[in-house]
């Protein structure tokens, strides 16, 4: 990891937030994170803008989703 947060795997940045993103000026992101997190990894993708978010994680709560849900709709 250099230091402001990314890890380069196959010449394909990793960051470990979000928000590092923008000297890249990536447009998607792909999220493998456990349940608890996945509403808050998808509001600060929705704050960023990004065109396209992967979440890759089962048994979310659904009171977690709802949020979201509602957040996308306005």
């Amino acid at each position: 990891m250099n230091n402001i947060g990314t890890v380069s795997v196959v010449r394909i940045p990793k960051f470990v937030s979000i928000l590092l993103r923008a000297e890249t000026k990536a447009n998607a992101s792909v999220f493998y994170v456990p349940p608890p997190c996945v509403a808050a990894a998808i509001m600060e993708a929705m704050e960023v803008e990004l065109d396209l978010v992967v979440c890759i994680t089962k048994g979310i709560p659904q009171h977690d989703m709802v949020r979201v849900k509602a957040a996308l709709n306005q």
